[in-house]
């Protein structure tokens, strides 16, 4: 690790296991509070002194086009107040939804190569914006393409860095899902992942309708960062981006998801990186005005 800036970090890297019922709900809460409670508004202490010179690094942003990259059930509109807010600053900012099949790609490693193949990658100076899936697929695409990436900005990443974090139900729970997502007949599909969530007390009503039929892509996402092609594959992804890309990682202490449901050992492996833990966020991305802020400073620091 070199030249971090962490801050309000506890002193712990891993925090209490949730169990297979409490992470899985807490993650379809989250979907359900998507599309109302985007960003958090509250100023984290020493926030302001760490990007003071984020003015100074607009005119560089501008002359980039900034790609904000969606995490699971997320939707265009639910970044549409960042896409505002950086264009009245004169900054380029896209996004895009995943297509239905990105569930059906074998590692994050294809889910990028399908990125570079799309439109809007095909400037020659890039800044990614990622959040949660967005914030994975954005390292190995950062990690593929890292000559025309300027800066990134990743939030709420899961990234695996010991073995006990994930349940051995979960792993269960999550390839059943997956096995039974290919049959015929939505309500008989239906019908069978409300027994199997049952079992974890989980209630089918509980998820929001508009992923009911999208839980098999949802599974093998979910697979793909607890069971990587190799134990070290996010250790290795952050430690070898480059040294000199300017990077920022924020998680909030709130996200039950991503602090209690998956291990943060392997953000650590990060060269040259930002890495903050806002007190008062839980799995949401900034606010406008601090992802304005950041980027800002990223481009200062290049």
């Amino acid at each position: 690790m070199n030249n971090n800036v962490i801050m309000n970090w506890p002193g712990i890297k891993v925090v209490r296991q949730l169990s297979v019922s409490q992470l899985i709900k807490e993650h379809m809460g989250y979907l359900q509070r998507i599309h109302t409670d985007i960003g958090n508004l509250d100023e984290i202490p020493g926030f302001a002194d760490l990007v003071s010179d984020w003015e100074r690094g607009l005119e560089k942003l501008r002359k980039c086009r900034v790609l904000i990259m969606l995490g699971v059930g997320m939707q265009p509109q639910n970044v549409q107040n960042h896409i505002d807010c950086l264009g009245d600053s004169g900054i380029r900012a896209v996004t895009f939804e995943w297509p239905e099949f990105v569930g059906e790609m074998a590692s994050f490693k294809a889910q990028s190569w399908w990125l570079e193949q799309q439109e809007i990658t095909k400037d020659k100076q890039l800044v990614l914006v990622g959040h949660s899936l967005g914030h994975l697929v954005g390292l190995q695409f950062v990690h593929d393409n890292s000559k025309k990436i300027a800066a990134f900005l990743g939030s709420s990443g899961p990234c695996r860095s010991h073995d006990d974090v994930f349940p051995a139900e979960l792993v269960e729970l999550l390839k059943k899902i997956e096995q039974m997502s290919g049959e015929d007949g939505m309500q008989t599909w239906v019908q069978r992942a409300d027994q199997l969530l049952s079992k974890f007390r989980i209630k089918i009503a509980d998820i929001p309708a508009r992923t009911k039929g999208g839980l098999g892509a949802m599974a093998r996402i979910y697979l793909a960062h607890i069971l990587p092609s190799t134990p070290d594959y996010w250790e290795k992804l952050y430690r070898e981006l480059p040294d000199n890309l300017p990077a920022h990682y924020r998680y909030g202490l709130h996200d039950r998801t991503v602090i209690r449901g998956v291990g943060m050992g392997a953000v650590f492996q990060a060269h040259n990186a930002e890495i903050v833990f806002d007190p008062n966020a839980d799995h949401m991305m900034y606010s406008p005005q601090n992802t304005l802020k950041v980027l800002g400073h990223l481009l200062a620091r290049s």
